[in-house]
C-alpha cells in the first residue's frame, strides 16, 4: 500500500516526532491499516500506538480479537493499549443503538488516549464511506451530510478512505497477514450490515463501480459544503448581531438572501446557541425558522432547548432559563442574574442603589403588572420595556430589584431613594 504511504506524506498529515494512536479491532480493514502504519515509520519518525476497544459482546471471540492484536503489536515492537467499554449498557443508558453506542465509545476512547496533541487513524475503507452515504440518504439527510467521512477532520485521520476492501484484502494475502471475522457482521441486524449485504449489491448490478461513486458524490459534497460553509461564516460575521447570550438577525438581512444560504445560516446559529442535540437539526425545523419571517411579532419555536421567536423586526435566538428570585444579603458575592452581574459594594465604592438598614431586598424577573416610581408618577415597567423595545423574551432576563416597593429595572430605570448606607452596584456583564 505504498499508494497510502504516499498520500500521508504528500499531505503533511503527520509530522516528526507525533504520536498517533491506531483504532485496531483485529478485522481485515484494520489489520490492513496497522501494517501500513508500521511500514510508514520507514519514511517518518513518529510514535505509533495500538490500541483495542473490547465492547463487553461476543465472548470468547471478543477475547480472542484482543489477544490477536495484542500479539500482533508486541511481535511489532509497538506499544499496547486495550480500553474495557460496556456497549450494551451505554447504549441502554443513552437510549441509542448499539451501532451508534459503540461508535461513540471508540472515538471517545482513542481521543482520551491520544491526548491534546495526538491523533487518531481509524481504518474506515472506501466500502465505508459508501454505506455511510447510503445510510445517510436513507435516514433522509441533506446535501451536506452526503460529505459523510472526509480522510482528517481534526486530531481524526482516516487514510485508507479512497482504498476498496477488495484492496485491502489483497494487500493483507500478498503480505501473508492474518486477520480476525467478526462473525456478527456476517448477520443483518445491524443497518450496516444489511446495506452491505443487501442493498449494495443490489445496486452493483445496475453500476458495478457503485462503491466508487458514491465516494465521488460524497467528495463533491464536501467541496460544495467547504464552500458555502465559508460563504455562511462571512454571512454570520456581517447580519448576526451577538450579546451577552442570545443573538439577533434582522429578518429583513433574512429575506433578501437566497433559500440555500437562508436556511445554512440558520443551522450556523442553532449550531452556535444551542444544545448538543442540534446535530439532529431536521428540515423541518429549518421551515419552521423560515416561516417566523412572515409571522406577526411575539411568535416563535422551541428546538431542543433553544428559543427563537419574531420580535420587532428581527429574529432572536437564545437558550431558555428560569431565573428565580434571590435575596440580597451585604456581604454578598457577585450575583449573575440574567444579563447583569449584582454585587453590594461600600459606600465608598462606585455609584451605585443605596440600602434601606434592615430591609429585604430581592433580585426577580418582571411580574405583569409592576409598577415603579418614576418622576413623581408610577409607570408600569411593561411600557418602559416597550419604550425601550426590549423584545419581550429578554424581559425576564432583566432584574427587578425590590424591596418595599420596585426600586429599579436593570438597564432601564433606577430610583435612588435613599443617600446613605450599603450600596447595591448593578453591572450589564460581568463584575
Amino acid at each position: 500500500m505504498k499508494k497510502v504511504i504516499d498520500e500521508i506524506l504528500s499531505r503533511d498529515y503527520l509530522e516528526e516526532g507525533d504520536r498517533l494512536v491506531a483504532g485496531v479491532s483485529g478485522g481485515a480493514d484494520s489489520m490492513a491499516l496497522a501494517c501500513i502504519l508500521y511500514d510508514l515509520k520507514e519514511y517518518l519518525s513518529y510514535d505509533l500506538v495500538i490500541m483495542h476497544i473490547h465492547h463487553g459482546l461476543r465472548g470468547q471471540e471478543a477475547d480472542r480479537d484482543l489477544n490477536f492484536v495484542k500479539t500482533w503489536a508486541q511481535d511489532h515492537q509497538l506499544p499496547f493499549v486495550e480500553k474495557h467499554v460496556k456497549m450494551d449498557q451505554y447504549a441502554k443508558d443513552h437510549k441509542l443503538s448499539l451501532e451508534e453506542a459503540g461508535r461513540i465509545l471508540r472515538r471517545q476512547a482513542l481521543l482520551d488516549q491520544a491526548g491534546k496533541d495526538g491523533l487518531v487513524a481509524l481504518a474506515h475503507s472506501q466500502d465505508d464511506q459508501a454505506e455511510t452515504v447510503l445510510h445517510r440518504i436513507i435516514r433522509g439527510t441533506g446535501p451536506d451530510g452526503l460529505q459523510a467521512m472526509v480522510e482528517k477532520n481534526g486530531p481524526i485521520l482516516r487514510p485508507l478512505l479512497k482504498v476498496s476492501r477488495r484492496e485491502l484484502l489483497a494487500y493483507l494475502k500478498e503480505r501473508g497477514q492474518d486477520y480476525c471475522i467478526d462473525s456478527t457482521n456476517l448477520e443483518d441486524d445491524y443497518t450496516r450490515n444489511y446495506i452491505r449485504h443487501h442493498i449494495l449489491k443490489e445496486l452493483k448490478v445496475l453500476n458495478p463501480q457503485i462503491k466508487a461513486s458514491l465516494g465521488r458524490l460524497a467528495d463533491l459534497s464536501a467541496l460544495d459544503k467547504a464552500y458555502f460553509q465559508e460563504e455562511v461564516q462571512a454571512l454570520y460575521q456581517n447580519l448576526v448581531q451577538e450579546e451577552l447570550d442570545y443573538g439577533l438577525l434582522g429578518v429583513r438581512d433574512l429575506e433578501k438572501l437566497p433559500p440555500a444560504l437562508r436556511f445554512r445560516l440558520y443551522r450556523e446559529v442553532c449550531s452556535r446557541y444551542g444544545s448538543k442535540g442540534m446535530k439532529d437539526l431536521a428540515y423541518k425545523h429549518l421551515l419552521a425558522i423560515d416561516q417566523l419571517l412572515t409571522l406577526p411579532s411575539g411568535k416563535g419555536i422551541d428546538i431542543h432547548g433553544l428559543r427563537l421567536e419574531k420580535t420587532y423586526d428581527q429574529v432572536i435566538f437564545f437558550q431558555e432559563k428560569i431565573y428565580q428570585p434571590y435575596k440580597l444579603q451585604e456581604g454578598d458575592q457577585v450575583c449573575d442574574f440574567g444579563f447583569y452581574a449584582v454585587k453590594p459594594i461600600d459606600g465608598e465604592g462606585p455609584k451605585g442603589l443605596s440600602w434601606k438598614a434592615g430591609e429585604e431586598l430581592w433580585l426577580r424577573p418582571w411580574e405583569k403588572g409592576d409598577r415603579i416610581l418614576m418622576e413623581g408618577k408610577r409607570v408600569k415597567v411593561k411600557e418602559i420595556f416597550q419604550e425601550k423595545k426590549i423584545p419581550r423574551p429578554l424581559r425576564e432576563r432583566i432584574p427587578i430589584l425590590v424591596g418595599e416597593e420596585i426600586y429599579a429595572v436593570a438597564g432601564c430605570y433606577s430610583d435612588h431613594w435613599v443617600k446613605d448606607g450599603p450600596r447595591i452596584l448593578i453591572r450589564r456583564g460581568k463584575l
